[in-house]
């Protein structure tokens, strides 16, 4: 009971600095009730790793939304590109269809005309997807 008298004139002497318009007469109110809540006993913190489940979780949800899709679809364009051949129909990431006509390391040459005999060299980055006969890309990127 002496606690709650002690808080309740502790208001009471400095609620006449409030009314005047001063900031500073809540500093005193705010120590007083942190007085009262150590009074009252602390709560237990709880412990650590109890904090650090919602950052697992948050990097659990991006592993299996984000990370893994994209390094499994990053794993399939490098095996596409690493079969690609000699007479292959490919379409390169700016649209361009054409046969492989060569294969070098870094480097892939197309005929994109066959009536002209157009040939163009393309980076080995640049082929999006490998085409089917019937016209269906083998790769999901062409999609």
């Amino acid at each position: 009971m002496a606690q709650s008298e002690a808080a309740g004139s502790v208001a009471v002497r400095f609620a006449g600095l409030w009314i005047g318009g001063s900031a500073v007469a809540l500093l005193p109110l705010v120590a007083a009730a942190q007085e009262q809540a150590a009074a009252a006993g602390k709560p237990k913190a709880p412990p650590f790793w109890f904090q650090l489940l919602p950052w697992i979780a948050i990097f659990a949800i991006f592993w299996f939304l984000l990370i893994r899709p994209q390094q499994k679809q990053q794993k399939e364009r490098e095996a596409m590109l690493a079969r690609l051949k000699k007479n292959d129909r490919v379409v390169t990431s700016g649209g361009i269809h054409g046969v492989v006509t060569n294969v070098r390391d870094g480097e892939v040459t197309l005929k994109v005309d066959e009536a002209n005999n157009v040939r163009i060299r393309v980076s080995r980055n640049a082929i999006a997807a490998i085409v089917n006969d019937d016209g269906s890309s083998d790769s999901k990127d062409a999609k």
